[in-house]
């Protein structure tokens, strides 16, 4: 049975900030943003946002334990603060497919759990 008392705070993990981020040249025209947060010696989980257009979150962030997982977000090629925003040049699934197994900033990420 389906419970409706349980409210969404007391279901997500406490906020927390990031321990590491920044801007990835992935192309020629083309910067995603990235974070990390969580243990940095945990699990690695990537988190990707909805879209279209969207961006990570900070409430992301509190879907996973962080004293467990390493919780990598990126904004997608054109999406959040990535730039150049809502660029559609050089940009398809298969081109955001690649940046989870680019080597940096989160090398980790290539074989790891996805979220989103």
């Amino acid at each position: 049975m389906l419970d409706t008392t349980t409210t969404i705070e007391e279901v997500l993990y406490s906020p927390i900030e990031p321990y590491d981020s920044g801007m990835l040249q992935v192309t020629d025209l083309h910067t995603i943003a990235w974070e990390k947060s969580g243990n940095s010696e945990g699990v690695p989980v990537v988190v990707i946002h909805g879209g279209p257009g969207g961006g990570g979150q900070p409430a992301y962030r509190q879907y996973f334990d962080p004293a467990k997982f390493n919780i990598i977000q990126f904004d997608q090629r054109g999406c959040g603060q990535s730039t150049p925003h809502a660029e559609l040049r050089d940009n398809t699934t298969q081109a955001d497919g690649l940046e989870k197994g680019r080597p940096q900033p989160h090398p980790e990420s290539a074989t790891e759990p996805s979220y989103g």
